[in-house]
């Protein structure tokens, strides 16, 4: 599942473009459809994360901010954390982890953004085509190395 901030149409569009190349390269990916102003998103927040085996975390300054909305990326971080999902950050600001306004975020993004935890960076958000390579090349690692695993 794609998670990152709905809060800015180049962010939007960048993700769409990483979402599109993935689906291209066979990638099971999803990500909420937010497609206008006002748009609800809760149910298909909701059942994304249940469904989710992984979180590609789009991590601009304000990921992981509590902003009081009842789905946001405190949230779906805090879901993957506690449920144990794999966690890819695609580090697109020049801090890592993110550091948003509020306290909470910043301490949960410490915890769970650790600073050995591999991730892909992108800071400058220009190259979206690269990310979903990097992204496959990991999904696609990963499932031969479940199948090493179960043999």
């Amino acid at each position: 599942m794609i998670s990152g901030r709905f809060n800015d149409q180049h962010k939007m569009n960048y993700m769409r473009h990483v979402k599109e190349a993935l689906c291209a390269r066979s990638v099971p990916v999803d990500m909420v459809k937010a497609d206008f102003a006002g748009a609800r998103f809760g149910n298909q927040t909701a059942l994304l994360l249940y469904r989710a085996k992984a979180l590609l975390t789009f991590c601009t300054r304000d990921y992981g901010e509590k902003t009081g909305a009842q789905y946001e990326t405190y949230i779906e971080l805090e879901y993957a954390h506690q449920n144990k999902l794999a966690i890819l950050p695609i580090q697109l600001c020049h801090e890592f982890p993110p550091c948003p306004k509020d306290e909470e975020g910043q301490a949960q993004n410490a915890l769970v953004f650790r600073s050995d935890l591999v991730r892909i960076i992108d800071k400058d958000m220009s190259d979206p085509a690269r990310v979903a390579e990097e992204i496959s090349d990991a999904w696609f690692r990963a499932i031969q190395y479940m199948c090493l695993c179960d043999a």
